[in-house]
């Protein structure tokens, strides 16, 4: 924008200056001629084209100053046309982050999701006794594995959508921050065991928790 204006204002000045030169050589020559014709005498010639050229000026500043006037208007709509996109997009982002939000809320609510919340819950103080169960249930491919390990995908999901700013952590320590640190410590023992054999195994829902200790 800046760019824009400043190319904008040299091209009003090279005009200005072109007219300006025209215009006093042509005031020269015809003032010359003029006083040749009619014998002005020198001093009344320089007192005649003083007078012209000082009225020329003030036509000159005239010109520059609306040309001034002008470009700060223009400045001025250009930066509310900006800022108005710059709401836009402040409103999108917030409707978009409110929209993740209640989708995180309906998941959070959803009776087979209260029911696998129940069900881990049911080893609270027994993180060991958690991890033993979900080995053996993944070994017989038991569909309870399903149900358990939901509430760990859960968390898992939150994190990556924390990673990828479409919320943030200030907002997860605040709604959901208490629930993170207590199926954490549940399911700690599970998710270190595997990650001995697959370091990827939920490694944002272990980030998301240091974030939130960190914070």
């Amino acid at each position: 924008m800046t760019k824009v204006l400043r190319g904008r204002w040299t091209q009003v000045l090279t005009v200005v200056g072109v007219v300006v030169l025209v215009v006093m050589v042509a005031g020269l020559v015809v003032g010359s001629v003029f006083a040749l014709k009619h014998e002005v005498s020198v001093s009344t010639w320089i007192m005649i084209w003083t007078a012209v050229y000082a009225a020329f000026n003030v036509f000159i500043a005239l010109v520059l100053f609306a040309a001034a006037v002008a470009a700060v208007h223009q400045l001025r709509s250009m930066e509310r046309a900006r800022q108005g996109q710059l709401d836009l997009l402040v409103e999108a982002e917030k409707a978009r982050r409110a929209q993740v939000l209640t989708e995180l809320s309906k998941r959070w609510d959803d009776p087979l999701f209260s029911e696998s919340r129940r069900k881990v819950s049911s080893f609270e103080g027994d993180p060991e006794g958690l991890s033993r169960r979900l080995r053996e249930l993944d070994r017989k491919n038991h569909r309870d594995f399903y149900v358990f390990i939901r509430v760990a995908n859960f968390f898992e999901d939150l994190a990556l959508l924390v990673d990828e700013d479409a919320v943030s952590l200030e907002l997860v320590e605040k709604s959901l921050g208490t629930p993170v640190g207590y199926y954490w410590n549940l399911f700690r023992c599970y998710i270190l065991a595997e990650q001995q054999q697959e370091p990827a195994t939920f490694e944002h829902f272990a980030r998301l928790v240091e974030k939130l200790k960190e914070g």
